[in-house]
This record gives C-alpha cells, structure tokens and sequence, in this order.
C-alpha cells in the first residue's frame, strides 16, 4: 500500500477507508458484522440499515417484517399485521370480537370484495372499528379465537 488507495498493482483497497470503485462501503476496518463486510459491501442481518436496504432487523430470516436481503415484508390479507405493514390496499385493524387482534383487512360490502384483495379462506363481510359504522373482511376464524 502506498497510501494512494491503490495497492502496489493498482487494484483499490477494501479497508482503507476511502469509498473506492466497485466498493458499496468502506469503514475502514476488514470486519465482517458492523455493516461493512470485508470485501466492502453493505452487510444485510447487521442491525444497521444500509443505503441499499429497506429495513435491517439483525437477522436473516423471511416472515418477521424484514427479509434475508434486508427488503421489507409486507403482510397479505388476513394476516396479523401488529409489527408489520399491509400490502397496498388493505389496512391493520383488530377484528377479533373478543381481543381485537390486528389483521390485514379492507372494507367490503360482500364477501366478493374480501376476495377481491386477496383473502382466500372462509370470511365474512361483518362490522368493526371504532364506530361500528363500517363493514371489514373477517377472518371465520377470528370468530373463534384463532386469529393470528
């Protein structure tokens, strides 16, 4: 190394702390886990959210809000929704008569419109929310307890 950020065949150097070509970061160190790897691309499970990432919850699994390359999930209809955001079109709101649990859902006037936005098991076009003046897709099995 000669300083220049240029190796001794011209080849840019991962850890010098310049942000080279072909580089997506350099934090100065060649340590895999604080965002940075040691081939200076971002770290998706770091904790950190990277510029390239929606979201970065520390971890690498699908179906906890924040995929395995840091994209965010968005839960489908019918789906509990309390840490995580609905899919465009359908809003978080607790249906469950009993403990309000909060589940991807739209308004509807029949079941047809529940199916229409993508809830594909037995439902029922029924009202709930705050005023009571408005129909939302049900899940049956919040009727029962089941909903999560």
């Amino acid at each position: 190394a000669n300083g220049d950020g240029c190796d001794g065949e011209c080849r840019f150097e991962c850890g010098n702390g310049v942000v080279d070509q072909g580089e997506e970061c350099d934090d100065g160190a060649m340590m895999p886990g604080d965002g940075c790897d040691q081939a200076c691309q971002f770290e998706c499970g770091d904790g950190a959210v990277g510029p390239n990432e929606e979201c970065d919850d520390g971890g690498r699994e699908d179906g906890d809000g924040c995929d395995e390359e840091c994209r965010r999930e968005l839960v489908r209809a019918g789906q509990g929704c309390e840490e995580q955001e609905c899919v465009a079109g359908l809003e978080c709101l607790g249906v469950a008569i009993d403990d309000f649990y909060p589940v991807c859902t739209a308004l509807c006037i029949d079941v047809d419109d529940c199916r229409r936005v993508g809830f594909d098991e037995p439902v029922r076009c029924d009202l709930i929310g705050p005023q009571l003046i408005d129909t939302y897709c049900v899940p049956e099995r919040c009727y029962e307890g089941g909903c999560q």
